[in-house]
């Protein structure tokens, strides 16, 4: 580890490339543990490789500090840093624009901003679903996922998946027409 760590401190692409590679599934589980937007997956674990690569150039091997509990320290920071602002973002413009976009309309202004406000008053609500739900409505709608995908990564069965989703629409049907 010492060697494969001290080559890539020196720019060694090859050995940076390498420990991605090993340190993969500690990315994957910081994800779970720190940060519930698991519809932005892919986008997550380029952000934690990203992440380690800056991780190896402040490595400070004299500290004495062990590079897996460093980096394990580091990529907790950064989830939980890149919860707590999405968190604080209530609902983002670029949701609402990509929502807007899905649904046909004219260029009646009035119309525009009233379909925005019905699509921010939606993903408002869907934030307020219990994690699991919320999401299988982003992996489902949002990403295009199938059941048997969505399954996979929740670590539940596909039946569960297909109940989770109807229970939410149920609830945002509730909700919305209120």
């Amino acid at each position: 580890m010492y060697q494969l760590l001290t080559e890539a401190k020196n720019g060694k692409e090859e050995a940076i490339e390498e420990l991605i590679g090993k340190f993969n599934p500690l990315i994957i589980s910081s994800i779970r543990r720190y940060n519930n937007r698991i519809y932005l997956l892919d986008d997550l674990v380029q952000e934690g490789r990203e992440e380690i690569i800056r991780a190896i150039g402040d490595y400070d091997m004299e500290k004495g500090v062990h590079f897996p509990a460093f980096l394990q320290s580091r990529l907790k920071y950064f989830y939980m840093n890149k919860e707590r602002k999405d968190r604080n973002m209530e609902v983002q413009t670029e949701d609402i624009d990509t929502m807007a976009e899905l649904i046909p309309f004219d260029s009646n202004i009035q119309e525009d901003f009233e379909k925005k406000l019905v699509i921010a008053h939606l993903m408002n609500e869907i934030d307020k679903l219990p994690p699991v739900e919320r999401r299988i409505i982003y992996l489902y709608y949002f990403h295009n996922y199938r059941y048997d995908k969505i399954a996979d990564l929740l670590g539940i069965k596909t039946q569960s998946v297909i109940n989770g989703k109807h229970r939410a629409i149920k609830k945002l049907r509730k909700e919305i027409l209120l």
